[in-house]
């Protein structure tokens, strides 16, 4: 949604008369709080395309060769390393991770009140006897 504030007052929001001709009503500025802000500018200002790209898990483990356990009552050694929510590679929601939400259930994709996402690192070693 585009629309243009001007010198002559107002806004004029792009769109159609009932006609089909083109608007040129300028709307008063004070119909829309805080700059168009959610709670009266148009809708189609405040929706988004929910699709994205994310690189949500990353996990790198080694086991140790059996030949360094060889001499241990050790059967296998292995270190992981564990990334999460590392990258949102691509996403039409500004200023947010898509994922993020008040809740689940019916107020699912209505993005208010979030907290910022956090990247989370783990580190694991599992010993087998």
């Amino acid at each position: 949604m585009r629309h243009h504030i001007s010198e002559g007052g107002g806004i004029l929001l792009d769109g159609v008369n009932a006609d089909g001709s083109p608007n040129t009503t300028r709307a008063r500025m004070d119909y829309y709080a805080h700059a168009l802000g959610w709670s009266k500018a148009v809708n189609a200002q405040h929706v988004y395309d929910a699709g994205f790209v994310k690189l949500r898990e990353v996990s790198l483990a080694y086991t140790l060769p059996k030949k360094y356990l060889s001499n241990s009552f050790i059967q296998n050694l292995t270190f992981t390393a564990i990334g999460r929510n590392l990258w949102i590679i691509d996403k039409s929601l500004p200023y947010g991770d898509p994922e993020a939400g008040l809740s689940s259930g019916n107020v699912q994709g209505y993005q208010s009140g979030a907290y910022p996402s956090t990247k989370d690192y783990g580190f694991s070693v599992k010993l087998e006897f």
